[in-house]
């Protein structure tokens, strides 16, 4: 990262611990509003979310190198729906719905291999690898059919270096114009060389929206993690960014001296391009659904994929770049422990947290200065659904976008 934005940043952590031990709130940023609890179990909103959100959004979907060679196959199964993900013969990754332009039948059963053509499981119809239809069984007894307009159904598919996203909208803004200022953000870690060394996924009985709130803010890990992550994280210590798209960054200073941990799992050594990764912990949303805290070389990004309105699967994608992606490494078996032991306390905590909230003690949520990608988050979620489409009863006001920034460019 710039040596200038750098050393604004890690200066921004150390006000924010002087503000914070003076017990004041910056004059300029509005009290948050309330946000009703009914947002994170009302079956309408759940719905919307599907029907609107998780169709017009970006979405992970994997890494390049899983599709070594042309005819390397994946499925992908998220968001409610069944894709392919196929690596053509003009090497090009193409991703296309799981179902044949027949009956409906699905083409892949299997989470991944390798095929010279895609052929559907119920009549065999055939497909190449650019999603043409090539041959149907029978083709006498479909009089007018035009196997030029019955070639598999595209869904939009990018890349971010080795990261493969996938959109169902046809008219979204191209993925990197829609991550922002995260491209410059990652533009030293390595993004084009990254691979994923191990996956790993957890079941949380909760909304996932509480899920994805836990891993936004500072202000609870000295009472859910005294033991791990506060062992080397200063939670006063956070400068916060919010980006347009609902992207936002946590830098929160690493404790330092006699009060440190022996070890920070990020990795404390590396050049001066990457003096961020040692001072703080380098926190990213990607919205609406991926949670990382980055480093130079290993790390994981966690994405947050609703089963249903009470329950998060929780997929933890650890990468690494060429020469780092080793899972028995040392620094691949220290990232994964710490994982293990805070989401274990995070699991813990969430499930009660869903309870208390189906108990209707509160009917909404203080949100706090240091909450504030809570709320930014809220308010994305709104914007890719219409707002004018929000239950009244579930709006929030609108307040973050005046603070909205690209620290790259202010």
């Amino acid at each position: 990262m710039d040596a200038a934005l750098t050393t604004r940043l890690i200066d921004n952590c150390h006000s924010e611990v002087e503000r914070y031990e003076q017990k004041t709130h910056p004059v300029d940023f509005p009290p948050l509003p309330p946000i009703p609890t009914a947002r994170y179990l009302d079956p309408e909103l759940f719905e919307l979310e599907r029907q609107r959100l998780w169709s017009k959004t970006w979405l992970y979907a994997g890494f390049a190198n899983e599709l070594p060679q042309a005819g390397s196959f994946k499925l992908w199964e998220n968001a409610g729906i069944s894709v392919i993900l196929v690596r053509g013969r003009d090497l090009r990754v193409r991703a296309f719905y799981n179902t044949c332009r027949h009956r409906g039948g699905a083409l892949v059963r299997e989470e991944c291999g390798k095929s010279r053509m895609l052929v559907c499981k119920f009549h065999a119809w055939t497909y190449d690898l650019e999603g043409a239809l090539k041959h149907v069984p029978g083709a006498h007894d479909f009089p007018g059919l035009d196997k030029a307009t019955h070639g598999l159904v595209p869904l939009r598919c990018e890349q971010w270096g080795n990261m493969i996203f996938v959109n169902r909208d046809q008219y979204a803004a191209p993925l990197l114009d829609w991550l922002g200022p995260l491209v410059d953000d990652f533009a030293d870690l390595s993004m084009d060389t990254r691979t994923a060394f191990d996956v790993r996924t957890y079941e949380m009985p909760c909304n996932w929206k509480i899920a994805i709130d836990a891993f936004v803010e500072s202000y609870h890990l000295a009472q859910v993690h005294p033991q791990t992550v506060s062992n080397y994280v200063d939670h006063r210590g956070s400068h916060i960014d919010l980006y347009d798209n609902g992207h936002s960054t946590m830098y929160t200073l690493q404790k330092t001296g006699e009060d440190a941990a022996e070890y920070s799992p990020l990795g404390t050594e590396g050049s001066d391009e990457h003096r961020i990764g040692r001072e703080t912990i380098r926190g990213y949303t990607v919205f609406p659904n991926i949670q990382c805290s980055a480093s130079e070389h290993e790390f994981a990004f966690l994405m947050f994929w609703p089963v249903d309105i009470r329950t998060t699967r929780i997929e933890a994608v650890y990468s690494g770049p060429q020469g780092h992606n080793d899972p028995d490494s040392i620094a691949a078996k220290q990232l994964t422990t710490i994982y293990e032991l805070t989401l274990d306390e995070d699991l813990a905590n969430l499930s009660w947290l869903q309870k208390s909230i189906e108990s209707g003690a509160n009917d909404a949520m203080p949100i706090s200065y240091i909450e504030r990608r809570i709320y930014h988050h809220a308010e994305a979620v709104d914007r890719v659904i219409g707002v004018e489409n929000i239950p009244e009863r579930l709006r929030i006001p609108h307040l973050l976008e005046p603070f909205h920034v690209n620290p790259h460019t202010s």
